[in-house]
């Protein structure tokens, strides 16, 4: 990363849109080999920004690193996080990983997905695969794929209710 202080040219970021959300794409990584992730100020400002002009679908959010809620090695910037988007009604959800577990939860209204992993688990009983999405007009309909179609999870449908 180049010297001084870090601007979101220094980030990996994007903006997918599709016909029923936009997907904002998110560079979690601070320092290679270091296991706790950081979006960082400029990327932040960017995102805020850049949620204000794509108001007019459902916002989805995509990083690797998951909120500290979720473990102790996730993003150090989540507080941050959740003072831009939280506000931002149009916000649904936030999508990540990094933990290597298939978990849903939820912080005022914006739907946490914690996507499984598909290599390296770090728990015995958590499956490994991957998660196909389906979007509605009030929501998502999420259906977890087993690469071990004998898992107790595999083919399990869970269905996100937008936040209003």
């Amino acid at each position: 990363m180049p010297k001084g202080k870090p601007t979101v040219a220094d980030k990996h970021v994007s903006i997918i849109q599709s016909p029923r959300a936009n997907w904002f794409l998110l560079d979690s990584l601070d320092v290679t080999n270091s296991t706790p992730g950081v979006l960082g100020e400029a990327q932040l400002q960017w995102l805020g920004k850049a949620l204000d002009t794509q108001a007019d679908k459902p916002a989805l959010l995509v990083a690797h690193h998951h909120p500290l809620s979720f473990g102790t090695s996730g993003l150090r910037d989540t507080e941050a996080l959740y003072e831009v988007i939280v506000s931002r009604k149009h916000v649904k959800a936030f999508f990540f990983g990094h933990s290597h577990r298939w978990k849903i939860a939820e912080h005022e209204g914006i739907q946490l997905v914690n996507l499984p992993a598909t290599a390296w688990l770090f728990g015995k009983t958590q499956p490994r695969g991957w998660v196909d999405a389906k979007l509605g007009d009030g929501g998502a309909t999420l259906v977890l794929n087993s690469l071990d179609t004998k898992h107790p999870l595999h083919g399990e449908t869970v269905e996100l209710k937008w936040r209003g």
